[in-house]
């Protein structure tokens, strides 16, 4: 009776010593591997808005879902397919249809004509009432004529006189298609991954060091309000007749004066 107990025993240290062996060789059973933490849910422009389009996931500085007429349809890239029966699909099942490739190329080409506009208009949104504010004194100063259209308005294209400066007009051009030629081939795909939207590398001050991300999505933020202005005082002024440092000088007058 006691030969099986002590056969069960030297098994039994004879399976341990074998455990020990094999473990110390990094043979044993690997322990399962923990789940992948779950992504955060992506943040939606308007609360129980809906799903959002498959090809806006998130991953972009301020992307909250917001194409409801599927904008990003109508960018046309090098390898667009615009013609042909793949033109009378509506804009969402085209982007349904659409190659993972080719809805990323749309989308980044939309994203780069966002932060390109939205660039114009911050400058904009504090040009427009600095031009009304300094014009005047600016022109009696230096004893030239002055620049804005009736009113005392800065020139747009409601205003009228935004086509006076030809050569100033001549310039911007030239400038904004250099920058043009410059990025097309980043908006393409044809450089190496990891191409921010809008990235020129200018920094001169170091602010995105290390928190390219968060400045990311403040300049998106910043540009999409600063759009949304420009826009009000265009309209506000063909409406009104009077420059928008006239119509709201509460937000225009400096506090110390």
């Amino acid at each position: 009776v006691a030969a099986p107990r002590a056969s069960s025993r030297t098994g039994q240290s004879t399976a341990s010593m074998i455990s020990l062996h094999a473990a110390s060789l990094g043979l044993a059973a690997p322990a399962s591997a923990p789940a992948a933490p779950r992504a955060p849910p992506q943040q939606q422009w308007l609360p129980g808005a809906g799903r959002s389009p498959s090809y806006l996931d998130g991953s972009l500085p301020g992307d909250r879902g917001f194409d409801p007429y599927c904008l990003v349809a109508l960018a046309r890239t090098r390898t667009s397919v615009d013609s042909g029966p793949w033109a009378k699909l509506d804009r969402p099942t085209r982007m349904v249809m659409a190659q993972d490739w080719e809805a990323r190329k749309k989308v980044a080409w939309m994203r780069e004509a966002e932060i390109k506009h939205s660039r114009l208009a911050m400058m904009a949104a504090a040009g427009w009432p600095l031009s009304e504010l300094a014009d005047g004194p600016l022109s009696k100063l230096l004893g030239l004529p002055a620049n804005l259209v009736a009113g005392g308005r800065a020139p747009s294209l409601l205003n009228g006189g935004l086509f006076d400066n030809l050569g100033f007009l001549g310039l911007v051009a030239l400038g904004t298609a250099y920058l043009e030629l410059n990025t097309l081939d980043n908006v393409e795909g044809l450089t190496p991954s990891g191409y921010l939207a809008g990235d020129l590398g200018f920094d001169p001050l170091g602010l995105g060091e290390g928190k390219m991300e968060h400045m990311a999505e403040a300049e998106i933020k910043h540009g999409r309000a600063a759009m949304l202005a420009v826009v009000g005082f265009a309209v506000q002024e063909a409406i009104y007749g009077t420059p928008v440092v006239q119509q709201t000088p509460q937000f225009f007058k400096p506090f110390f004066l």
